[in-house]
């Protein structure tokens, strides 16, 4: 029987039993709110079923659970619910086809809720990773500090030694020892002149043979740490030691 044809026979049925309740208790025909009250809190067997009708005038009906299969795309009964017993019953021996692969009903709700006030926010790292981070920047950044203060101080004593200065009581006139002979072969001296030469001491005093001419070069040697140095006198009342200088001679 098509289900609108079997409701409509259904509800000519109810108000059936509701007219002939009302003419039996002397209730006019006209009078509809009593006629439909007669239909209130009433079951009674159709042809659609058991038809239950509530305290409100609104029927309990039955529904079906379909489910269909992704194999077959067929849909199948998995579970029944009778609104005249408010029970809702399963299909033995058939489950439903959950989407995602699941296994079970998805929550009613998210796990969050609706406006993710059941989850507070999470902090990025926590209070004590954020410090260690901290601190382990702020040591990092002392010690390259420090590293560079201590180099600083450094060259600064370095250049304020003066390792490179030569005093004058340290250097040795004369023969540095008696019967000591001094090796002379393969010395040269640096001169800021064109050509090649060779040189030979003697004395107090170191000659240097130009090749480009018969000029010779004299000058007052002496003995520092045992090595023979050549002494030049400058024609100043004092140097001016500055720390450019100080730099470049270190260099």
């Amino acid at each position: 029987v098509n289900s609108f044809v079997g409701a409509f026979h259904d509800a000519v049925i109810l108000y059936a039993i509701a007219l002939n309740e009302s003419l039996a208790a002397n209730v006019s025909i006209s009078n509809g709110s009593e006629i439909t009250r007669r239909m209130w809190n009433r079951t009674f067997t159709g042809i659609t079923g058991t038809v239950s009708i509530d305290d409100n005038g609104d029927r309990n009906a039955d529904y079906s659970l379909l489910d269909m299969d992704p194999k077959t795309s067929i849909f199948k009964v998995v579970a029944n619910y009778f609104g005249n017993i408010k029970k809702y019953q399963p299909v033995d021996n058939v489950s439903i086809h959950w989407a995602g692969g699941r296994n079970e009903a998805p929550p009613d709700t998210p796990e969050c809720g609706f406006d993710g006030s059941k989850c507070p926010p999470e902090e990025p790292f926590p209070l004590y990773v954020i410090v260690i981070i901290v601190l382990g920047a702020v040591i990092i950044a002392v010690l390259i500090i420090a590293f560079f203060v201590y180099r600083h101080i450094r060259l600064e004593a370095e250049l304020a030694e003066m390792n490179w200065r030569v005093r004058w009581e340290d250097i040795l006139f004369g023969s540095p020892g008696k019967n000591k002979k001094l090796e002379r072969q393969g010395s040269r001296l640096s001169l800021n002149r064109k050509g090649s030469y060779n040189s030979s001491c003697s004395g107090d005093t170191i000659a240097a043979h130009l090749n480009d001419g018969n000029r010779q070069l004299y000058t007052k040697t002496g003995y520092y740490k045992g090595a023979i140095v050549a002494i030049k006198p400058v024609d100043r009342g004092c140097a001016t030691i500055h720390k450019p200088l100080l730099l470049e001679i270190k260099r």
